[in-house]
């Protein structure tokens, strides 16, 4: 099974304006599955596996925040793709993305534009949502229109690591058939990596004969 491995060198800066009031943003409740919980009115062990990911990368304080901005230095595949600047709203409403090479990719919460006129529209659209997904990643896991699957551990490189599914329901994300296999580090409860597919304009058979990885360093 081949894999490429997709390195984010990125620089957090939680806000766009230090002197700006930050007020916390209202958390999705998340519904009770009583045939799969853990007990009365509890989630379900998928789910509060995501959950204790989010909880060890400090969801609560990420709400806190209106926005967030990080540098990226990106290679994809192997090449390198693009470098500089993403900005987002913490909930993901709205995103923009200044490159270094003068092009500008802004998403208003219901179109993505993108300027100049000349600049290159292929991959736009890939662009625009994926990256800042994947930056954000920590604190989505239980976004609305997830589903989890709890899988068995798993050793790489001698490190055992939890593991669990996350797909989603239909109408989600410009292709719901897309999935993750996120890998949680037991001592810290931190993301460590990621395995997914992209099935935008691709056939999901097609799609897992070449899944992604990508690692996230702390």
């Amino acid at each position: 099974m081949k894999r490429t491995l997709l390195s984010l060198l990125i620089m957090v800066v939680f806000s766009c304006n230090q002197n700006e009031k930050k007020e916390p943003l209202a958390d999705e409740k998340i519904m009770t599955e009583p045939d799969e919980g853990i007990g009365d009115g509890a989630v379900s062990p998928a789910v509060a596996f995501a959950q204790n990911i989010e909880s060890a990368h400090n969801k609560e304080t990420w709400n806190t925040y209106k926005a967030v901005a990080f540098d990226i230095d990106l290679t994809f595949g192997g090449n390198p793709r693009f470098s500089g600047k993403i900005t987002s709203l913490t909930n993901s409403s709205k995103i923009r993305i200044d490159k270094e090479d003068g092009a500008k990719l802004i998403y208003d919460g219901k179109e993505v534009f993108l300027c100049p006129k000349i600049a290159e529209e292929k991959g736009a659209r890939f662009d625009m949502f994926t990256w800042q997904y994947f930056f954000a990643l920590p604190f989505k896991l239980t976004d609305p229109g997830t589903n989890w699957e709890v899988l068995g551990s798993q050793k790489i490189a001698g490190d055992s690591f939890n593991r669990g599914k996350l797909a989603f329901e239909n109408q989600i994300g410009d292709s719901s058939k897309d999935w993750y296999i996120i890998y949680q580090e037991p001592e810290t409860g931190l993301l460590h990596s990621a395995v997914y597919i992209v099935t935008f304009g691709t056939a999901i058979e097609k799609a897992e004969e070449n899944p992604h990885v990508i690692v996230t360093r702390i």
